[in-house]
């Protein structure tokens, strides 16, 4: 059958025929609703080795699951072609095929040995340095394998998710690759370590997002990504022949679970719940190498630490503090391109805890809440209140003020940067649940005082204790006022109610568009935006603006973002 490569396709015409592989098939899922499919994707090859993006709607997929089996090859004619996808391209084609129900596909019979079976164009490990935070192509990857981690469960804002480590190497430096979810699970680490005991283990990786942190090169899988043991391909058979017998077998990440109580969550199943007098003394001490160990700690906070801001600028792309430069923003990261940032939460709070004796010297905890779960806290994205309060690092709004007293359960862990610093501080990865108000907290709410504020002091110390076994009912939450030292133009009296916050629906609409998966830059934040003497001394405000009309009038129906 007369077919066209796919090198020459366009959008000139809907009429192409093309003979092509189909493989690196993946589900496309609505991000509200984690079982709606709403496409499939896959990536078709050519006899010439060039790729091109195939996806199937919805309405369709059931047609053509029936039809196409991954690594076959058909005949694919009277296909869609439109725009490839402004960002995460699977492969670098300016367009894309879309099949229709009137598709036609033709299976080819007789397919030569010579064909290409891997939809993907490995790129060296230079070369993925230089993507590193570039969003519109993603990337292929291949190396021998040296090290792989188990499959851990991982707390995410998706719910909990498998995670999975593994290490390959090109011979000169060594890259750390990162499943998510299904991908982790389906990754058959045993079958490799078997395999390298005898003999060296090539994996290619296609599609996959890079990143630099720490001068080490990252490699993040996306939802297509798709991986392949000793590849038919000259780089594999390169690599084998230079650095196979040199690299040794390759070795377990953390398969063996120390001794200790407190053991690494890279061993443990489920993090355990631990007290803060535990975490405080004793968490530091008990384990030879408490990065990344993570525990589960129930925590009254107590307050904000002084004189240290609640939010930074963050750069838009890898969120690493900025600086000013002109009407754009620098990133502190050199292999970073980011030229815009935005306002992001890093509240830094004091906790105690809630079942201490009170007769008992106090110990006390740095937690760290970034981005996600300060927003979760406070209920507002981080703009939003930073505009309204007039971006003051050192006022604290209300919205921060009244979860003075409050007890959480929290899921922590102790990050890198924290192990480079005398004040040791856990970030908090997950907000389990929030437990109910002490009595005495109940009552301050109950008067109309958000805890923390000075009338609440002042009642503390002349308040009516309730009788025995009766709980006062917490009144609404205070809402934030705009205090006198706000800069002009501040509205003088601004109410944040939940109806009100149009853009924040907005706002996190934008996010849950993003693409999925962990922010690998939490870990630097706690050392970019925690450190004192590294705190930001302006207080000018990012490029992206948010045009909010907060006064009593505004419609909230028709949000201004």
């Amino acid at each position: 059958m007369e077919h066209t490569s796919l090198r020459k396709v366009t959008a000139d015409s809907q009429q192409w025929c093309v003979k092509a592989r189909v493989v690196r098939f993946s589900e496309f899922l609505s991000t509200e609703d984690s079982t709606k499919l709403i496409r499939l994707d896959f990536v078709m090859v050519d006899e010439e080795g060039g790729c091109m993006e195939g996806q199937i709607p919805r309405a369709c997929v059931d047609k053509y699951r029936a039809i196409l089996a991954e690594d076959n090859v058909y005949y694919l004619r009277y296909f869609e072609v439109d725009k490839a996808r402004s960002s995460y391209r699977p492969v670098d084609h300016p367009y894309l095929a879309r099949l229709t129900r009137f598709t036609e596909v033709y299976p080819v019979p007789a397919v030569p040995q010579s064909f290409p079976r891997y939809g993907c164009k490995v790129a060296p490990f230079a070369v993925l340095r230089q993507r590193a935070g570039k969003k519109l192509l993603m990337s292929d990857a291949i190396g021998l394998m040296t090290k792989s981690s188990h499959a851990n469960p991982q707390s995410t804002k998706y719910g909990m998710k498998s995670i999975r480590t593994v290490h390959i190497t090109d011979g000169s430096e060594t890259a750390v690759v990162t499943l998510w979810g299904p991908q982790a699970d389906q990754f058959n680490a045993e079958a490799y370590m078997a395999m390298g005991a005898q003999n060296p283990v090539v994996l290619l990786f296609a599609g996959v997002t890079t990143s630099v942190f720490e001068g080490r090169l990252r490699l993040q899988a996306s939802t297509s990504c798709r991986w392949y043991e000793n590849p038919e391909l000259p780089e594999a058979s390169a690599l084998r022949q230079r650095f196979g017998f040199t690299v040794g077998r390759p070795e377990w990440i953390g398969a063996v679970a120390p001794a200790a109580a407190l053991a690494p969550s890279t061993c443990c199943p489920h993090p355990m719940l631990i007290s803060v007098v535990l975490i405080a003394t004793n968490v530091l001490r008990a384990s030879e190498n408490p990065q990344g160990n993570r525990y589960n700690v129930v925590a009254t906070l107590k307050s904000l630490i002084p004189d240290q801001a609640w939010w930074y600028h963050a750069c838009g792309i890898c969120n690493r503090k900025t600086r000013p430069s002109g009407d754009s923003y620098i990133c502190s990261d050199t292999d970073c391109s980011g030229t815009t940032a935005e306002y992001r939460y890093c509240l830094t709070f004091l906790a105690t805890d809630p079942a201490a004796d009170p007769a008992a010297e106090e110990h006390l905890i740095e937690l760290v809440c970034f981005g996600p779960t300060g927003e979760e806290l406070t209920g507002v994205p981080a703009e939003v209140l930073v505009t309204v309060t007039g971006a003051s690092h050192g006022s604290v709004p209300e919205h921060i003020l009244r979860l003075y007293g409050r007890q959480y359960e929290f899921r922590v862990s102790v990050s890198r940067s924290s192990l480079r610093r005398n004040n040791r501080a856990f970030k908090v990865d997950a907000i389990l649940r929030a437990l109910p108000p002490p009595p005495a907290l109940q009552y301050i709410e109950a008067a109309g005082a958000a805890p923390g504020s000075s009338a609440a002091a002042a009642d503390q110390g002349n308040e009516a204790q309730p009788a025995a076994g009766q709980v006062v009912p917490a009144a609404p939450l205070a809402t934030p006022k705009v205090s006198p030292e706000s800069p002009p133009g501040t509205p003088a009296s601004v109410v944040l109610q939940p109806e009100d916050l149009a853009s924040s629906a907005v706002i996190r609409e934008k996010r849950a568009r993003q693409p999925t998966g962990e922010d690998a830059s939490l870990e630097d934040d706690m050392d970019s935006a925690t450190d004192p003497g590294k705190k930001a001394r302006h207080a000018k405000r990012p490029n992206r603006k948010l045009n909010l009309d907060l006064s009593p009038d505004t419609d909230a129906s028709s949000p201004q973002s």
